[in-house]
């Protein structure tokens, strides 16, 4: 093939060329920090907005703590310290979970006894398992509940008497509720307490 182009104009087009290459990478470098300032853009208002609120909220317990130091009685501050200790020193009371629950459940189940029905329930201050199922006898029953008021999670375990009427095949329904055992610690000193 007969190349009809000279070495200078096999030149021009060469620094053409890479020219217009340059420039692609340029504009390519470019919209790559353009892009890379607007999605900085909204952390970095995010950060100057909250440095503002913390030197305004720095500024504003300052000029608190001088005037308290001036003008209020440091009994009162200590008083008022302690007070907000205290409250951030609570320790949140935790309920057993779930599944420890219902394990410890299906582990005091007597040889017989079928739990047909399990329901758990966390409230505030304690917990409430509700649980059904088939006895084959009073004994039997009798022992599950016997078992279920040993067990240390459960502190309070209730089945209505009427449960026991039938002889056979006996429906029951039992109430447990567990409380937390800083709770209950809390309970036992009171009536220590009580007794001295």
């Amino acid at each position: 093939m007969v190349n009809l182009l000279t070495s200078q104009q096999k030149n021009i087009i060469a620094r053409e060329y890479k020219r217009r290459r340059s420039v692609v990478w340029f504009c390519a470098l470019a919209f790559i920090a353009a892009s890379s300032l607007v999605l900085l853009l909204p952390s970095l208002l995010y950060v100057v907005n909250d440095h503002r609120e913390v030197s305004r909220r720095l500024a504003a317990e300052k000029g608190r703590a001088t005037q308290a130091a001036e003008g209020e009685d440091p009994v009162v501050i200590v008083k008022e310290v302690n007070r907000k200790l205290a409250i951030l020193k609570r320790v949140r009371i935790e309920l057993p979970l779930p599944d420890s629950v219902i394990t410890a459940l299906l582990e005091n189940i007597p040889a017989g006894v079928k739990v047909t029905s399990i329901s758990y329930e966390r409230k505030k201050d304690d917990g409430l398992v509700l649980v059904g199922g088939v006895a084959p006898d009073r004994e039997a029953l009798l022992a599950f509940l016997k078992v279920l008021r040993q067990e240390p999670l459960f502190s309070e375990v209730d089945l209505p008497i009427s449960s026991f009427v039938k002889n056979r095949d006996i429906d029951f329904s039992m109430k447990i509720t567990i409380t937390p055992p800083e709770r209950e610690k809390k309970g036992e000193d009171k009536n220590n307490e009580g007794q001295k």
